[in-house]
């Protein structure tokens, strides 16, 4: 038995390694599909919002506040309808030509990801940028018929 691990370890370290550090794989591997799920979203799916509600799940929550220039600042106001977090959107994003991120950290948790990200929205009909700061909490589509991630929370701080 020691001589079959001795080959083992030898011939597969890599293999090992994620064995005996497998939290570890998994978080990167978690990390990874937060970021893809990023990029889909703020690439795709803004830019087509037509598309955008594949992803809002049945009982997403949206949040959202304006933040205008000298520190005025509007009241929070909340969707918990999806097609009401769909018309509220479609306002906020009408338009988007580009997105750039700017900076995002992932938060792993237990059943979901939160994705902290500020973002530099170009609209065609404005000179200026739209920026935000947003925090996306995403988790497995709890509809049993779809697969795949969804948005559970959104959060959104809007810069004019």
């Amino acid at each position: 038995m020691n001589t079959i691990s001795s080959i083992f370890i030898a011939t597969c370290p890599v293999t090992l390694e994620v064995f005996l550090d497998s939290g570890m794989a998994e978080a990167e591997l978690t990390q990874d599909v937060a970021e893809a799920f990023m990029h889909f979203y703020y690439d795709s799916l803004l830019t087509d919002l037509s598309r955008l509600q594949s992803v809002v799940d049945q009982s997403c929550k949206f949040v959202y506040r304006t933040c205008k220039p000298y520190g005025k600042e509007s009241q929070y106001d909340s969707k918990k309808d999806p097609q009401a977090i769909m018309k509220a959107l479609e306002i906020i994003y009408r338009d988007v030509e580009k997105v750039d991120i700017l900076m995002w950290t992932p938060v792993l948790l237990e059943d979901s990801i939160t994705l902290v990200v500020s973002a530099k929205y170009q609209q065609k009909a404005k000179q200026d940028p739209l920026l935000t700061s947003e925090v996306l909490v995403i988790g497995k589509n709890k509809q049993k018929q779809k697969r795949g991630f969804s948005l559970l929370a959104i959060t959104t701080h809007i810069i004019e």
